[in-house]
């Protein structure tokens, strides 16, 4: 049996995923900033959460077109930076184009959240908002975290409820389930962190 916290199909590929993800993100990147409105009040409690300081380094993974970054750095200014990654090179373009060259604008790198190319102990704050699930191996993601956290740091998540308590997000996806042809690459479900009790463990 395998543990809750990995992908349900057995026929899983995590490389093959990564890249229609990837693929998927780049297609969209231009509109994706449109639905922010959304997940305004999410984002803000997610910042909140982080405690987030001027001077302070932060690391915002799967940042897609940095909406969630650009908030951070306002708030680590004067003397903070903020890096935000994501697989979707497309995302972090539009993310550049966006914020432009304004002196409180976070830097913008392609990054696998499982692999980070960073030193140990060298950010203050992680972000990683309705992030964790997307991941083919949360745990390595969860490890590389704590890795290049400071000893006292603290990350800020956030992931969507159980199936039931999302009813926007369910019913979308039957209603793609119903239209569509089934995808050629199993994904994990976007629900598998509901249970808290699941995420704290």
């Amino acid at each position: 049996m395998s543990r809750p916290s990995d992908p349900s199909p057995p026929a899983f590929d995590a490389r093959r995923f990564k890249a229609m993800e990837r693929a998927g993100f780049n297609r969209i990147a231009a509109h994706y900033a449109e639905g922010a409105h959304l997940r305004a009040d999410l984002a803000i409690a997610l910042l909140d959460a982080a405690a987030l300081a001027p001077g302070q380094r932060v690391l915002d993974l799967a940042s897609g077109p940095g909406l969630l970054a650009r908030d951070a750095a306002l708030r680590v200014a004067p003397g903070g930076t903020v890096l935000a990654t994501d697989i979707a090179e497309g995302m972090l373009a539009e993310g550049a184009r966006r914020c432009g060259e304004h002196a409180d604008t976070p830097c913008f790198a392609a990054a696998d959240a499982e692999h980070l190319c960073l030193a140990d102990a060298s950010v203050d704050r992680v972000l990683a908002g309705l992030a964790l699930f997307i991941f083919p191996h949360p745990e390595r993601a969860l490890a590389e975290i704590h890795r290049v956290l400071v000893p006292g740091g603290r990350v800020a998540l956030s992931v969507w409820g159980t199936r039931e308590s999302v009813p926007l997000i369910h019913r979308a996806q039957d209603t793609i389930a119903r239209l569509l042809p089934a995808p050629k690459v199993a994904r994990p479900s976007v629900f598998r962190f509901g249970d808290t009790d699941l995420l704290a463990a």
